[in-house]
């Protein structure tokens, strides 16, 4: 993690049914903030991308 950061900006998607759901932006180059979609007023973190990649990757490989 690099830091926190304000919020993504906030766009019409798709949410799945029980709206359980990360926000993540590409506002910034080099960084991926995540918000919380059932906390947004909670901590915001900060991830560069190449960790972002890893981690989706990751996930992709469990499922």
């Amino acid at each position: 993690m690099i830091g926190t950061v304000g919020p993504p900006p906030r766009g019409p998607r798709p949410v799945p049914a029980d709206g359980d759901c990360p926000d993540i932006t590409d506002a910034r180059p080099g960084v991926a903030p995540v918000r919380d979609s059932e906390n947004p007023d909670g901590p915001r973190p900060a991830f560069c991308t190449g960790a972002q990649a890893a981690f989706v990757q990751g996930v992709a490989l469990m499922t």
